[in-house]
């Protein structure tokens, strides 16, 4: 009888437990982590071996669909209720990194490294996941290898010198060239005096292309390991406020190479954050870190260098990645070349690369990512005359779609296309067009708000109309004084008055009246605007 008491209360436990585990499976699917948590929970506490068993068998059938978050929720179950690997921690963390729940998958990784210290892969996952670097296991490991060869600094590109800047009195001209260094230190140093005793005498004369000089014998003097020379040269650069894109980085190399490692980090980490998507950047502080044996703060810097170098095909000079993105470009590569143009946007302010990434956008259909990169190329002179083409060539797309939308009665689409138009221009028709959609859609607010724009923008035009008018009408009347026909040049003046208001028209009119002893017009000219005049 006991035995069979004890029979039944087992069936309904397994039975309970099964349950508990196909309510959790069903709230996974609607996406309820919480309440399917609580209930794979239930499942333990009833029947602990039976449900850990059934939970690891969910755990590899998720984690083999890439159903990361539902892995999660029962990984983080196994994981407070059985033994586990660091292996399995690992795995964990890149489940949780592959959500994007970073700070979960740093808990999960540090977890596993206090079970298996200086271990590699967890120490790369930790890398990895701090440079949001979405690469995993021995992919991270093999990625490392693009940068194990370089051992030295990577170093930026020589500036173009101008022609301009004579060779000295001691010394021949110095042309740099990207791959060669061909000038002694004796030659360089007596170079630098040179031009730095041009830049004492320079009153008015133009010294960014000697300051350029002054920056790649510092450069070529740095290749040559000579950082008294070369920390003369930036430091000097320093001086003066003009901007250097890669000065601060070669500061910092005179730092650690003047043995102030600590310095150069702070100045690197700060660099860095300006622009994480700069080869030299990253790699530079990676190789400082590891020389001063902090291996784990090297890695993200490394992997993120690594990645970069993956991406430009082992390349980071300016030059080289820009024609390789020209390459891609011309080859329909279009994701590929807009990666390595927004790679090197960063670095120079180039209407051309902007203009590139712009083009790019708008081929691929990324209307709003286009209009922004042509209205930052307003700003590049030589490229404001192209970005207003391309804004209206936008701008006259997404108006006509928007037309096409509003004739098949599709309001809410026609007002989206309308918006977009008006971000690219913003012309009185469209806004006035946008505002009568929204009407449409009873949208009184938004339709308030455009209406109100348009009658202002009509309002100035007309005054800007009226302003033009009367200065050409002003402009007919002097060219009719110089013929010496002064009723047509006083009736030219009245229609101006007439038209706009402005005293030294009315004044100008008024001496006219008066030279010519028209003291009847005069009255009359003075009655007729006393008004407006004390107005």
């Amino acid at each position: 009888m006991l035995i069979s008491f004890a029979k039944i209360l087992e069936s309904k436990s397994k039975h309970s437990v099964s349950d508990n585990i196909a309510t959790g499976v069903k709230l996974l699917r609607n996406n309820d982590r919480n309440g399917a948590y609580d209930q794979f929970e239930e499942a333990i506490k009833k029947n602990h071996e039976q449900s850990t068993l059934r939970l690891k068998q969910l755990y590899k059938q998720y984690h083999s669909e890439s159903l990361f978050l539902s892995t999660l929720t029962i990984g983080s179950l196994l994981l407070k209720y059985s033994n586990v690997t660091w292996q399995f921690l690992v795995d964990l963390g890149n489940c949780a990194r592959k959500a994007k729940d970073h700070k979960y998958a740093e808990y999960l990784y540090q977890k596993a490294l206090r079970l298996e210290p200086d271990n590699e892969m967890i120490l790369t996952s930790i890398a990895a996941n701090t440079a949001k670097l979405h690469r995993f296991d021995r992919d991270i490991i093999n990625l490392l290898s693009i940068t194990g060869q370089i051992e030295s600094f990577l170093l930026p590109e020589f500036l173009p010198t101008s022609e301009n800047i004579q060779p000295g009195q001691f010394c021949q001209k110095l042309s740099f060239t990207r791959n060669t260094n061909r000038y002694s230190l004796d030659e360089l140093s007596i170079r630098f005096f040179e031009l730095k005793a041009l830049l004492i005498k320079a009153k008015d004369m133009d010294v960014e292309p000697i300051l350029s000089e002054i920056y790649n014998i510092g450069l070529a003097a740095l290749k040559l390991k000579s950082i008294s020379l070369s920390g003369k040269c930036f430091s000097l650069i320093n001086t003066f406020p003009f901007q250097f894109y890669y000065l601060d980085m070669l500061l910092a190399l005179v730092n650690f190479y003047n043995s102030k490692p600590n310095k150069a980090i702070h100045s690197f980490k700060k660099i860095y954050k300006s622009n994480p998507q700069n080869i030299l950047f990253s790699f530079n502080i990676s190789l400082i870190l590891k020389s001063i044996n902090k291996r784990d703060e090297a890695l993200p810097f490394e992997l993120v260098s690594a990645y970069l170098l993956e991406k430009t095909g082992g390349m980071y000079q300016y030059s080289e990645i820009l024609n390789k993105a020209d390459s891609e470009f011309e080859s329909g590569n279009l994701k590929k070349a807009l990666f390595l143009f927004k790679l090197i946007s960063a670095e120079r302010n180039s209407g051309y690369v902007i203009s590139s990434i712009g083009d790019i956008y708008r081929i691929l259909h990324y209307d709003d990512l286009a209009i922004q990169s042509y209205k930052k190329l307003l700003k590049c002179d030589n490229y404001v005359k192209i970005a207003k083409e391309r804004l209206i060539e936008i701008h006259d797309y997404l108006f006509t779609s928007g037309e096409q939308k509003e004739n098949g009665q599709n309001f809410l689409a026609a007002s989206i296309f309308f918006e977009n138009a008006l971000s690219a221009f913003r012309f009185p028709k469209t806004i006035e067009k946008t505002a009568s959609i929204y009407l449409k859609l009873k949208k009184e607010k938004e339709a308030r708000r455009l209406l109100d724009e348009y009658r202002e923008i009509i309002k100035v035009k007309t005054e800007e109309q009226s302003k033009i008018r009367h200065q050409l009408l002003v402009a007919q009347a002097k060219l009719k004084l110089k013929k010496n026909q002064v009723k047509p040049a006083t009736e030219l003046l009245s229609q101006a008055l007439n038209k706009k208001w402005n005293k030294d028209t009315f004044m100008f009119l008024l001496d006219i009246y008066r030279k010519n002893n028209n003291l009847k017009m005069m009255t009359h000219l003075l009655n007729h605007y006393k008004n407006v005049e004390s107005a």
